[in-house]
This record gives C-alpha cells, structure tokens and sequence, in this order.
C-alpha cells in the first residue's frame, strides 16, 4: 500500500487520462424498474447509442442463496470439497493500473496502488468513481477498505442493472455497513472493531443475480486528487447460475443465522465423534508417529503440547516437523508452529483455525479428511529432549467425488533482496508458492518476513494466475492489505492477523496469516502465487507456509521435503 506524494500535474494527467464521463446523464429520475433502461444513458429510449444487450435469465438448477452462503463460511465439510457450483475466485483493486503485462517490466512493478479504478460516473447530479463493476451471476466474499479517518464518503451498490442504488454506506467504513437495520454483524463479520478508523474489512457474502457495481463519492474530498486503497473478493459463477441479490429484507430475515455464524467465527466448536490421546518423548534427531484409527474419518482438531528442560519451550515449536499422512499420501511436512499458525517462535494466537497459547500449547483445527486410514508423525531436529503430546479429535466424515485431502507445505529464505519500491525497472517477484497437478482450493496461509531495519519491507503486490489465466485473477496492493493488516498493531481474527511483530516500526519479524473462507480460490489445474518484494533496499529473511485442499498427487513445486 503505498503512501506516495505526487504533484498535482502528474496525478491530475493519470487520473484525466482513464477519465470516463458520460454525456448523456438524464436530468430526470430513471422510469420504472418494468422498462428496459440504458445503463449508460438511464433512458428508456437511449440516446447515446451503447443500450447493453438484454441479459438472459438465470435458468441453471443450483439456486446460490444468502443463507446457503452464510452456512458454507462455517461449514468445514464443504471447506474440505470441491465447489458443487462452479465459479473461479477473482479480486478488483486499486493497484496501479499501468500494470499491464509482465513483458513490460517497468510498467508491471508500479507502485501508485491509490489510484486504479474504473473510471467516473454522473449519476443523479453526484460525481462517482467506479471501483468494482462485474457482469455475471456472482458473490462478493470480502471487501478491504483503507479510510485513514476521512468518513466523508459515501459506498454504493447497484445490483443487477439498476440505474440506482439498492445499497448505500453513508461512511467509508464498513463497520457502518448494515446502517440501521438493527442487525449486527459481530467482529467476526467485520473488522477490526469501532477503536480503528484507518481501514475496515468485510467478509459478509454480497450475492448478485446478474450484475454488480460498486461506486465511491467523495463528499468533501477532491475527488481527482483523492487516493482510496481496496481489495474486493468476488465469486464469478456461470452466466445461467441462480444466485439470489442481496437486499435488506434477506438481511433482516437471516438476522439470527448473521448472529450464529458470527459466534461460530469467533468461537468455534469443531465436531467430535472421537478422540486419541498420544504421548511421546523425543530425543534430538529423533522422530516417531502414530497411527489413526481407521476408516472414513476426519481430523477435526489436533491439540500438540510440547515440554522439556529447554529454558523457552515456545522456540521448540520450530524444532518440531509434522508430517501427516492421508491413505498413504504424505499431505503434510512443515514445522508445528507453522502449522498452528503462529509463525516462527510460537507465539500467542487465537483465530478460527488456530489458538496457541505462546508457551507450548496450540490447537489446529484445518479438517483433514481420509478415507481409511492416517498417520501422523513429528521429528526432533532440536538438540534439546522433547515430550509431545497429542489430542486428536475425529468427525465422520462422508467421502464423495468431490473431497479433497489437506495439504500443507513451507518453505524458508534467507537474504532475500528488496527493492527500493519505486525502483520499478529492477524490481521482481518471489515464488510464494506454485501449486499444480490436479484441482484444488486455496484457503490460506503464513508469511513472515524478518527486517533489519524500521522501514515497511512488505510494499510488493500479491499476485495470483490460476489454471494459466492471461492476467492474474488477484493482482494486490502490498503484503498489509492481503493480510487485512493496515498499520502498525497486532490482532487476531477469525480471517488474518498479526501474531507477530517485534517493533512498531517493523524491524525483526512480522508475522501474518491469512484464513479463507468464502474467498477460497478453486484451481483446476494450477495455481501460481508472486510477490513482489519492494520496500527499502535491503536483505531480508523470508518464511512462508500455504493451506490448500487438493486431489492427492498436488504438490507445492517449489516447496520440497524436509527431508527428516
């Protein structure tokens, strides 16, 4: 996210020049929702020559529903599947626009990530930048918003074709988002809580039949010269899926299910048909597992308690390795603490699919699914005795044609070169991950990256190409708004957080992780994850872990065995 000062000749010739007004705003209310309008012009009889073509009704078999979407957040069986609906995962932001092909290596690593959009709209005598318009049956799973304090702006939605809104948020901030329909989203829904007005996350699922445009005014702000940063996550399904469009009466009427599915973000209770207790002592070097009942079942949890004479027990989580394997494929090889997602050293956490308590202690609860038969192992690569113990609680679990296996998988680099971030003819991208080898979905992951000075070393944007798409279907504005970050504090929440940071400024280690729910990615065949690594010219280490589900022979290309 980048927090530049440009002139106003330069920033007033960037922005004119993707300007698009149009001419032909009516000085009139549009005419009834029974005739057919221009979105362009808002007329019955349009005058400006571009009427879009009618869209064809929904007529696919699968009705996407609010209250279906809202149940699949928290719903870890589906999590384990591949999607019954088919729809490819997508992300509109603000990065910059000139950022056109890799081919063009300057042009590709711009930085002024303030200032993408659609372009500007005359609606209804206001002036309104769009910064999200899609044209298919669709979900938005999670919109990120940067506020710095300004409330002076107005969000709204306009759902399938509509000359007007059908929504509208009188502030920048989505904690204003259900204004006053009396329903509470709870900070499981939305983040990261009234004491923080820099930015604001949503995960409440925004469904639409045909179409979606979200547009911005600026009430007191210049609007050309006013920079906003967001990430929006949607869902494209088929032109024939049946989605329902999100209104205040389905709102209202789903008030109590908002109110149960936010308490099970914050809360969450995994199912438990049965447990297993292990206990084991490792000597350095040493490793030992234990096998799972057998039959179709589903880790549910895994709670790991280290001890030893080891004067800090929380650094020994590095030491410990995990391997899990599902009907004899090994899914699973990466530190413990990497896969309690806390990140190097262990520390405190509490999240949907995580809780570790800094000392030793930590719950994961990713369902990991097999259909006869699991091993799980650990390996002591301390020089220091260490007792482990597990808890292992186990669901039925019912396999089908679309269950996928848990996969986790890190990697660790050192001395990493960062770029100065507007050194744009040198910069690059590091691999964070290239998953391939069969369909899949993405739903998460850690990175830290440890610096040896005070400068914000995560300025590079994330970008994300699935199954060989031309352009990558999530193309970010830095490492704090793909984690939801945004400044300078540690949380914990159910979707991302920050474990971890070691000094205010960011000097040492930065932790952050990322849980996706509604916003998972669907892979068919691939799924290749850069970063863009610019901040202050420096050498920095680097650590990342990713959680996806898959079919058993996916892999992470550049993220090979331990080897213990």
């Amino acid at each position: 996210m980048k927090r530049t000062t440009i002139i106003s000749a330069v920033l007033a010739s960037l922005i004119i020049g993707m300007l698009t007004l149009c001419s032909c705003q009516p000085d009139v209310d549009p005419t009834p929702q029974d005739k057919e309008v221009c979105e362009v012009c808002g007329k019955t009889e349009c005058e400006c020559g571009e009427k879009p073509e009618p869209k064809p009704e929904p007529v696919g078999p699968t009705l996407v529903t609010f209250k279906g979407l809202l149940e699949e957040m928290v719903s870890d069986d589906e999590m384990t599947r591949f999607p019954s609906e088919e729809y490819t995962q997508h992300q509109a932001s603000s990065y910059d626009r000139r950022s056109v092909t890799p081919d063009d290596p300057e042009n590709w690593f711009r930085n002024d990530d303030g200032w993408g959009y659609e372009r500007f709209e005359n609606k209804e005598n206001r002036l309104e930048k769009v910064i999200f318009e899609e044209d298919n049956p669709g979900v938005i799973t999670r919109i990120w918003l940067t506020s710095f304090g300004s409330t002076n702006t107005v969000i709204r939605f306009y759902f399938d074709g509509a000359f007007s809104p059908q929504w509208t948020v009188s502030s920048f901030d989505l904690q204003q988002f259900t204004g006053d329909t009396g329903v509470k989203l709870g900070d499981g829904l939305v983040q990261p809580g009234n004491n923080w007005i820099r930015g604001s996350v949503l995960y409440l699922p925004i469904p639409y039949s045909t179409s979606c445009k979200i547009t911005i005014e600026e009430l007191t702000d210049d609007p050309y010269s006013t920079s906003r940063y967001y990430h929006i996550n949607y869902r494209r399904y088929r032109k024939d899926a049946r989605v329902e469009t999100f209104s205040k009466n389905l709102l209202v009427a789903n008030k109590s299910k908002i109110k149960s599915v936010n308490e099970a973000l914050l809360n969450p209770a995994p199912r438990v048909n049965s447990t297993y207790e292990n206990a084991m002592k490792l000597s350095s070097g040493e490793q030992k597992g234990f096998e799972l009942p057998s039959g179709t079942r589903a880790i549910s949890q895994l709670k790991v308690s280290l001890t030893s004479d080891a004067h800090n027990t929380a650094l020994l989580l590095d030491s410990i390795i995990v391997k899990a394997t599902f009907d004899s494929n090994k899914t699973v090889e990466l530190p413990l603490s990497e896969l309690a997602g806390v990140g190097i050293g262990g520390y405190y956490q509490k999240s949907m699919r995580y809780t570790s308590d800094g000392k030793g202690s930590m719950s994961v609860r990713w369902m990991m699914p097999y259909q006869s038969e699991a091993k799980i192992e650990y390996c002591n690569i301390s020089s220091q005795e260490i007792n482990v113990a597990s808890s292992v609680s186990l669901a039925d679990y019912s396999w089908d044609a679309r269950s996928l296996y848990f996969h986790a998988r890190h990697k660790e680099e050192k001395g990493v070169t960062v770029k100065f971030w507007y050194d744009y003819a040198n910069g690059y991208e590091w691999n964070f991950t290239r998953i391939s080898g069969g369909r899949g979905v993405y739903v998460g992951d850690i990175y830290t990256i440890c610096s040896p000075n005070s400068d914000w070393n995560g300025e590079g944007d994330e970008k994300i190409w699935v199954d060989g798409e031309e352009f990558p279907s999530h193309y970010g504005t830095g490492v704090e708004d793909y984690f939801s970050f945004c400044g300078y504090f540690r949380f914990n929440a159910p979707q991302s957080g920050e474990p971890r940071l070691d000094e205010p400024k960011f000097k040492g280690n930065n932790t952050h992780y990322r849980c996706r729910f509604l916003d998972k990615i669907p892979f068919s065949q691939s799924l290749y994850f850069d970063l863009e690594m610019q901040g202050m010219e420096c050498l920095c280490d680097l650590a990342n872990t990713v959680f996806w589900y898959g079919d058993a022979q996916t892999v992470a290309e550049d993220m090979p065995t331990i080897g213990y």
